[in-house]
């Protein structure tokens, strides 16, 4: 079951091939080994009649709210002849539902730690080829290299307007000069940034911390950040300089003084690895990475006619600032229940296609409840991993891998409230629902311990003892 679980954190960078598709949705091997997850659970659950174990607190119980809201949000359909609108609610209910079982089970079933650290050490030894590979493609693009894009077979990606074919995707980037923001596997820079936001996390945090390496080669560790650091400047993304600048002021205001002095150092070591990266990005596209960024947050200030006098064409700032106002338009006509899940573009009084932000995602399709309990979850998450980080600090944990991710938690949900109140929207998309995972696996069998937990079991016997003996 547990290498199930390792196969779907490494299936989910493949979201881009589809296997097959069901009408408009493409079913990847991502859905193929959730699906093969739950059979296998379910069978175990059948076999040894699995107790679950729901903490004791009120974060369970407002993931019950916000699944409600989920439900409550085709409500203003039950009236509606609108055949259409009925089909995509119990289509986008469905997917959300089926990610978010996940969620659900770590809260309430008691996993292996183990996991969490083979998840972590996956994700550090996948960073390498992926960056690796990332570097590759900008002088690929260049100069007319194979796999210098790779093209996506996945229709879902199709919809969004990623192509104008229904069966070939190709992979964003947005060209200045010679040069071409990186993407590697991903379908956009902004999405290589946020997967080397938790490499750089997993490599420096257990460093600040002095906690155990999730990986003992020195030299192995330093590679993975040396390339992570590289791969998260040529995606030449805001939601890298903003997740980089949430991480490090956090670990100034909540880490021990002495920390400081490794902070220069990993501040130190970034710009040393940057400044011969951009010089040979510049030496060979004509383009320094360091000057666009100048461009664009300069840009962004002075407004649209700054960004294009300055030729960073394409800025999608002020479409997704116009886009936040649009979502919040669409909540006003349902403002409650909301207007249901995926209905976004079905809307008759605003012409937007989806949500640019999880939040106004969830404020204009599940309403005021939806909204009230997802930010809720996330500062109820807050305070828990606050909490754990406090108790690391002042508590000498006899395991060292417990310790380890006790500190993690924190940086990691950091990352995911950036993306999905800030720069994206994951609201039904595995990039949220699995990664919060990796969160709420620690922060429950935390809260357990602390605060105790309800304890029960399904069935009165396990179909072993039952029908075998």
């Amino acid at each position: 079951m547990q290498a199930i679980l390792l196969i779907i954190f490494i299936a989910h960078f493949a979201f881009g091939f589809q296997l097959f598709a069901v009408g408009t949705f493409g079913i990847t091997a991502l859905e193929v080994a959730v699906l093969l997850f739950y059979c296998v659970f379910f069978v175990k659950v059948l076999r040894e009649n699995c107790k679950f174990s729901i903490p004791r607190h009120a974060l369970p119980a407002v993931l019950g709210v916000f699944i409600v809201s989920v439900i409550l949000s085709g409500v203003s359909l039950m009236t509606s002849f609108a055949s259409a609108e009925i089909i995509q609610f119990f289509k986008t209910f469905i997917h959300l539902i089926f990610l978010m079982l996940l969620t659900v089970l770590g809260v309430s079933y008691e996993f292996d730690k183990k996991l969490i650290d083979n998840i972590f050490k996956l994700w550090l030894i996948l960073s390498l080829p992926i960056n690796i590979f990332g570097i590759y493609q900008i002088f690929a693009r260049a100069f007319d290299l194979p796999l210098a894009w790779l093209e996506y077979t996945n229709v879902t990606l199709a919809l969004r307007g990623s192509t104008d074919a229904e069966d070939v995707v190709k992979q964003l980037s947005l060209q200045f000069g010679n040069f071409f923001r990186a993407t590697s596997v991903f379908s956009e820079p902004s999405a290589l940034a946020a997967f080397n936001l938790n490499v750089f996390i997993l490599c420096i945090i257990p460093y600040v911390q002095k906690a155990k390496p999730l990986i003992k080669s020195k030299f192995l560790l330093i590679s993975i950040f040396v390339f992570c650091v590289a791969g998260l400047f040529l995606t030449f993304s805001l939601t890298g300089v903003l997740g980089c600048a949430l991480i490090l002021l956090s670990i100034l205001f909540l880490e021990a003084k002495k920390v400081r002095i490794r902070i220069l150092k990993i501040i130190i070591a970034g710009i040393i690895l940057l400044i011969p990266a951009d010089l040979l990005i510049e030496d060979y596209t004509e383009t320094s990475v360091f000057e666009l960024f100048s461009q664009r947050i300069t840009g962004i200030l002075g407004g649209n006619d700054r960004m294009a006098s300055d030729g960073i064409d394409g800025e999608s700032f002020a479409t997704r600032a116009g886009a936040f106002g649009k979502s919040f338009d669409i909540w006003k006509t349902s403002p409650i229940f909301g207007v249901g899940i995926g209905l976004t573009q079905y809307n008759k009084e605003v012409d937007l296609n989806f949500s640019e932000f999880t939040i106004m995602a969830v404020l204009s399709e599940l309403g005021i409840i939806g909204t009230v309990a997802f930010i809720a979850f996330f500062v109820l998450l807050f305070k828990i991993t606050l909490q754990m980080r406090r108790h690391v600090a002042r508590n000498a944990l006899p395991d060292p891998s417990l310790a380890r991710q006790y500190g993690l938690v924190y940086y990691l949900l950091l990352i995911q409230f950036e993306i999905n109140f800030i720069t994206s929207n994951h609201l039904v998309a595995a990039n949220l629902w699995i990664h919060i995972l990796l969160v709420l696996i620690p922060v429950a069998n935390y809260l357990r311990q602390k605060y105790g937990a309800i304890t029960f079991t399904i069935f009165d016997k396990s179909f072993r003892d039952k029908y075998l003996r």
